[in-house]
């Protein structure tokens, strides 16, 4: 119902992150590992205005280097991702 109004509805997330399962995993098989974007185009892009766009929040703000290349491998059909290179997220210490 949300998408059937006039609002602009954004949604954002990390498809390597998968935390969204279905009950219906034979019939959403085609989903899986990561696919939401094929699962927007296919459901919601049928009836509504929908664009997906990998590259403007395609930096990670947490991770560094390393961590974002073996994120990067455990998905290869998925745009690689890359640290984010500004001063504030890559100065940081460890305090103990």
């Amino acid at each position: 119902l949300l998408f059937k109004t006039n609002s602009s509805v954004l949604l954002v997330g990390d498809p390597r992150q998968v935390t969204y399962l279905t009950h219906h995993e034979k019939k959403y098989s085609n989903y899986k590992d990561g696919k939401i974007a094929d699962f927007i185009k296919n459901k919601l892009g049928k009836r509504i205005k929908c664009e997906i766009d990998t590259d403007t929040l395609n930096v990670s703000h947490r991770n560094n280097k390393e961590i974002c290349e073996y994120s990067s491998e455990l998905y290869p059909s998925l745009p690689a991702i890359n640290p984010c290179s500004c001063q504030e997220c890559r100065n940081y210490s460890i305090d103990r």
